[in-house]
């Protein structure tokens, strides 16, 4: 028989069930299940994404599929058993905290969680994948040039900066959606494209009203994506000011350094003169 047993580690619940790991929140939302070569994760939007690895020509590689909605009820039912059953290796008082906890996401529950994140977010397109554990606030939608040939992440959305009234509603969507759950992100990334691009003194200002809405807790770092022809709006002075309010680090796609070739991408400027 295999062994089954649960602990708490960091407010989330980890299971474990031979050389499998089910990790569920501080809520009881499931996050993961992994195991030998393969693993399914849960995205915030109710979307479960199926991981397996395979060998490829001599080497591994890893195939995705989005498990259908047709198959996601039994998946779910199969491992909130599981984590229920494991709790009886917790302290009691403990056990019954989180067996509360799990029994609330049944699964017409967590597909709650789809409707409620689409109140929130207009898709997120793309993220650094040091950043899959930052809260996405997106203070702009889409992206500014939008023209580049290899890149249709914004097609279905014309740039545009939040007012500061629509930024407060964008953070009441999103702590409503998150609950205790936002205290699990480490930083602020800044959707979409490139949020860069915003004036220094309305970028600093929305700085400053995430951090007096979210707290310091929440809102310590914050991260976003640069274009090449970013940094000739920016003087040194302004990227001090904003580093000085919390920007940390900006990502940048470089793509190539031969202009024949940036050139056909549609990309602008030159590898010397950048944008």
């Amino acid at each position: 028989m295999t062994r089954l047993s649960s602990k708490v580690r960091g407010n989330r619940l980890m299971v474990l069930q031979g050389p499998w790991i089910l990790r569920f929140d501080q809520t009881g939302r499931f996050l993961l299940a992994s195991g030998p070569g393969r693993a399914v994760r849960r995205g915030l939007d109710d979307r479960l994404v199926r991981t397996r690895t395979l060998p490829v020509r001599g080497l591994l590689g890893r195939r995705y599929e989005i498990l259908e909605a047709g198959e996601k009820p039994a998946f779910y039912r199969r491992v909130y058993s599981v984590a229920l059953s494991s709790l009886a290796s917790l302290p009691r008082d403990e056990a019954r905290v989180w067996q509360d906890r799990l029994a609330r996401w049944t699964p017409e529950a967590l597909t709650t969680d789809r409707e409620a994140f689409d109140d929130v977010y207009l898709p997120i397109s793309i993220l650094p994948p040091d950043q899959y554990h930052a809260l996405v606030v997106q203070v702009t939608h889409g992206c500014s040039y939008n023209r580049c040939l290899f890149c249709d992440f914004y097609r279905d959305r014309r740039f545009h900066v939040k007012t500061p009234e629509e930024l407060d509603r964008h953070l009441e969507r999103l702590q409503a959606f998150m609950g205790r759950r936002i205290e699990e992100r480490s930083g602020i990334f800044l959707g979409d494209g490139n949020a860069f691009v915003v004036p220094t003194a309305r970028l600093i200002g929305m700085l400053e009203q995430i951090r007096r809405t979210l707290g310091d807790n929440v809102a310590g770092e914050f991260y976003t994506f640069m274009d090449t022809f970013t940094l000739e709006h920016k003087s040194p002075q302004g990227l001090r000011r904003i580093y000085d309010h919390g920007l940390r680090t900006v990502y940048t796609g470089l793509e190539t350094g031969a202009d024949r070739l940036r050139a056909f991408l549609r990309k602008p400027g030159t590898a010397r003169g950048g944008g």
